[in-house]
């Protein structure tokens, strides 16, 4: 009790001098941490009285929110617990300060996986048809692609409609794309079959005015290639005879180049795929039944059958070779 001023009387005079303390407080902050919502929240909490030593905060009730994420809570710098919305937190003014960090969960999302085969076929029955991928996700780590097949061609690569730079084989493959577009934006994903077109030669055949047999009718022949990686071939000619009054058939021919040729023996052919061939029949003069003018020491192959020359009683065979002695007429008669 302070000293009194003076006295008059029984009456005593005090003078009160107020004192002051600085109240306490509480700085407090909210990182978002990538989400929306509340921004820019910020509150400054005061102590009430010198006897108070601590604050209740009460967390917001709204809860914000994040492309491809669910809200986990609040990371509270004191303790580092979480807290969910509209909790009331007991805060001692001695911190000074807080800071209320936003906690996430990445999404998952099921994506769905599209083909387009581009008139081709899924031939095997193993394959990923969806993908479950976390929200942020630019990759399937682990899909497996069909096996397709294309009469006609050849299946090169699928291609992701989203990343045409990245080429990708049937089976197990890793699948990847822009950051840009990541899971929880996509629709679904889509791959295109690529293909490259077999390559064929047609073989065609000159008869050089000679015909096929009724029973042997070959127009064409035609070899496919099997596989993207070869480029030549080599394949055997069918063994069809021709026919041509006054000839015998003797073979093929053909303009022979340094990756293309016949063989007469083997009957073989080979050249690239993707160039079409001409075999050429060749045709060797026969003698049949009437008078020829031959000349000495020729030799003319004599049509089928069994012959007589100048009524001689010598019988030659057909298909064989006449050997002329000396220039003359000569008379074949069939027997």
């Amino acid at each position: 009790v302070p000293a009194p001023d003076s006295e008059e009387g029984n009456s005593v005079l005090y003078t009160w001098e107020a004192q002051f303390v600085k109240a306490e407080t509480i700085e407090v902050t909210y990182d978002l941490n990538g989400g929306i919502g509340l921004e820019n929240l910020t509150e400054t909490v005061y102590q009430s009285s010198v006897e108070e030593t601590a604050a209740n905060l009460v967390l917001p009730e709204t809860v914000p929110t994040r492309d491809g994420y669910e809200f986990a809570g609040w990371l509270y710098s004191g303790d580092n617990s979480i807290c969910k919305p509209g909790t009331t937190l007991g805060c001692a003014f001695t911190l000074e300060s807080v800071k209320f960090t936003a906690q996430w969960n990445e999404k998952e999302y099921e994506i769905s996986l599209t083909y387009d085969i581009d008139g081709g076929k899924i031939v095997s029955t193993d394959y990923t048809q969806n993908v479950t991928l976390l929200a942020m996700s630019n990759t399937a780590e682990v899909v497996e692609l069909p096996v397709v097949e294309k009469d006609g061609y050849f299946f090169k690569y699928w291609k992701l409609s989203n990343n045409e730079e990245a080429e990708y084989q049937s089976g197990t493959q890793y699948l990847t794309w822009s950051e840009d577009e990541p899971a929880y934006l996509l629709k679904g994903l889509t791959l295109k079959a690529y293909w490259q077109e077999a390559q064929k030669s047609i073989i065609t055949f000159n008869l050089d005015g000679g015909a096929w047999s009724d029973t042997q009718e070959v127009p064409t022949q035609t070899f496919m290639q099997p596989d993207s990686n070869t480029a030549a071939f080599s394949e055997r000619v069918i063994e069809a005879t021709p026919k041509k009054s006054g000839f015998v058939f003797t073979g093929w021919t053909m303009d022979a180049t340094d990756a293309s040729g016949y063989n007469q023996e083997t009957h073989m052919i080979s050249g690239l795929y993707g160039t079409n061939y001409m075999l050429t029949a060749l045709w060797e003069a026969t003698i049949g039944s009437g008078t020829s003018t031959l000349q000495s020491g020729m030799q003319y192959r004599l049509e089928e059958g069994s012959w007589t020359v100048n009524g001689d009683t010598t019988v030659y065979a057909g298909g064989n070779y006449f050997y002329v002695s000396e220039d003359g007429d000569y008379t074949f008669t069939e027997k």
